[in-house]
């Protein structure tokens, strides 16, 4: 008699074949793929033994290969699951702070920018993205205009723009847009104080597309993204940032949808929902958070940025963004 034996986590498929009828179940285990995955590549031949043995003297007899069970092991998380390691990382960025408070409200707000934008935006990043020691106070007032009038300029494109979601657009469609609206906001010019000349900068226009279009856009800093995964702080950096992060969100919605069975608007709020169940174990919150915010959060596990995202940004270098 021959059987297979295959152990994997979460996915109890271990069987016992008792006479050579049943072995037509066991080769059709080992021929269908799991998530990509061919169970046949490492489950080996067990020994024949007589009807009699039992099941702990037959299991006893089988030779698993103990290394290749666990690299199937990891090579299966890395697909089932994956939206359940995506909100896990996510939740860790949770510290108990009322900052993510200051964050909802500004987002709940941002559909509704009136001609205040510049006070707008300047109170979202000085009070939630903790970039005050970037904009002095004594500078406020005139860069507090300068906004107002980029807003202007740039309104159009924005409300074009505004309920585009990043897990259905073709970033190569938008790419001259979003860089446009990140470049033209990143050399917006502050004041001088105190001889120092300063622009509005990278994260700054990050955090703000965010607010502007947070289906769309995900934050970034210098510190937990760009130097972390080796961008710089330019346009064309931010689109290639943004189509990794598409990358993995769209990973996240397939997973959550095969094991929910939801279409992919369902699974994104599937996601987003699941992310606040665990975040409020930590820090209780009355919103949900968006993917995009998500996808953020998750740039704080260090695993996560290593196993995911640097090789996304490093295969994406190679290919052209429009």
């Amino acid at each position: 008699m021959i059987g297979h034996i295959i152990i994997v986590k979460k996915l109890p498929i271990c069987f016992q074949a008792h006479s050579p009828k049943d072995s037509h179940s066991a080769s059709r285990l080992s021929a269908n793929k799991v998530n990509g995955f061919q169970p046949a590549t490492f489950a080996g031949n067990l020994p024949e033994v007589e009807p009699h043995v039992g099941w702990i003297k037959y299991s006893q007899a089988c030779q698993i290969e103990i290394a290749a069970t666990n690299d199937f092991v990891l090579g299966l998380e890395s697909m089932v699951g994956f939206h359940e390691r995506l909100v896990k990382g996510a939740a860790n960025y949770h510290d108990g702070s009322p900052d993510e408070r200051v964050y909802g409200e500004y987002l709940s707000r941002s559909r509704k920018i009136s001609d205040e934008f510049g006070n707008f935006i300047l109170g979202f990043l000085v009070s939630w993205g903790s970039l005050a020691r970037i904009f002095p106070k004594e500078g406020l007032a005139g860069l507090k205009i300068k906004l107002d009038q980029w807003f202007v300029e740039h309104e159009r494109i924005v409300a074009q723009l505004s309920n585009t979601r990043l897990w259905q657009v073709d970033l190569r469609s938008i790419g001259l847009d979003i860089c446009e609206l990140f470049d033209s906001l990143k050399r917006v010019q502050q004041p001088i104080v105190r001889n120092r000349k300063r622009a509005f900068g990278s994260t700054a226009a990050g955090k703000t597309l965010h607010l502007l279009m947070p289906d769309l856009c995900v934050i970034w800093d210098e510190k937990v993204v760009r130097k972390s995964v080796g961008l710089d702080g330019d346009a064309w950096s931010y689109l290639r940032y943004l189509r990794a992060q598409k990358a993995i969100l769209e990973k996240a919605i397939r997973d959550a949808s095969d094991q929910n069975h939801l279409d992919a608007n369902a699974a994104v709020k599937w996601l987003e929902r699941t992310h606040r169940t665990q975040r409020d174990n930590i820090t209780p919150l009355s919103f949900d958070e968006p993917a995009t915010k998500i996808l953020d959060e998750a740039m704080y596990d260090s695993d996560f940025v290593s196993r995911e995202v640097r090789p996304l940004l490093e295969i994406d270098v190679s290919e052209d963004l429009l």
